[in-house]
């Protein structure tokens, strides 16, 4: 999931939608043709666009499969635009440090400028690459280790 703000309210999908629309955590097919779905599509990729300045790739790739397309921003509007209890910036620091540790330069880019938009200073940036960047590192030092102590018979305390 490509990481990207979808609407800056913060209200779960569903939430505040008519009776006849689905609830959150509904899920919802869509026909390919489903012009409306198109619609819909085109509208939060021209917000997406208008608020970061990009368009997402998963949005370029997937415009033509609303059935795909639909429930990952429904996902990412619920992760970074949903909830109240940690504010957006703080959303987007979370988001920006999974994307340091797991090594997607573009996520880091897009949750960067988020974090950003949002203000985050560059000192909170720096430092959420720090402690990313040592978390990451320390995953792969204690399952490198742990696999060679497997492999040269070591016991070691859980």
């Amino acid at each position: 999931m490509t990481s990207v703000l979808m609407r800056i309210n913060t209200e779960p999908v569903g939430v505040n939608k008519s009776a006849s629309e689905p609830k959150y955590g509904e899920c919802h097919y869509l026909n390919m043709n489903d012009e409306e779905a198109r619609k819909e599509i085109e509208r939060r990729v021209a917000e997406i666009k208008r608020i970061t300045g990009h368009t997402p790739v998963s949005a370029q790739i997937l415009k033509d499969r609303p059935d795909l397309l639909l429930p990952n921003m429904n996902v990412s509007d619920s992760v970074l635009a949903g909830g109240e209890n940690i504010p957006q910036k703080y959303r987007h620091l979370i988001a920006l440090s999974a994307a340091v540790a797991g090594g997607s330069p573009y996520c880091i880019r897009a949750q960067m400028n988020d974090a950003r938009l949002f203000g985050a200073t560059e000192d909170e940036v720096l430092e959420t690459i720090q402690i990313s960047s040592y978390m990451g590192m320390t995953l792969r030092q204690s399952t490198a280790y742990r696999v060679f102590a497997d492999v040269y018979g070591r016991e070691l305390e859980e």
